[in-house]
């Protein structure tokens, strides 16, 4: 979109490590004038543990591939690529970018 609508603002949320890290690599490696929050949007503002689910949870995690976009909030934590990150609301965060 920053192509095509220069004065537009573009906001990007990733909230896990891993992700966010690449995330960061293709702004800059695309040159796209973004501004980047390792956060998760919720509902409420808190903490929580983001990871790979089990394979008993739903099937698609059956196949135990890297696949970093499948984290999820209801993951059981015991995976190693487990971490606690912050969750914002995104109308408190709308209010203090202005």
């Amino acid at each position: 979109y920053s192509n095509f609508y220069k004065d537009c603002k573009i906001y990007c949320f990733e909230p896990s490590s891993e992700n966010f890290n690449t995330l960061k690599q293709n702004i800059l490696f695309n040159s796209i004038n973004a501004k980047l929050f390792k956060i998760g949007i919720s509902d409420i503002n808190s903490q929580a543990i983001i990871g790979m689910p089990s394979a008993s949870q739903h099937k698609r995690y059956k196949i135990r591939s890297k696949q970093s976009g499948l984290y999820s909030i209801f993951a059981d934590g015991s995976d190693a690529s487990s971490e606690k990150i912050t969750l914002r609301k995104l109308d408190d965060l709308i209010l203090e970018e202005g």
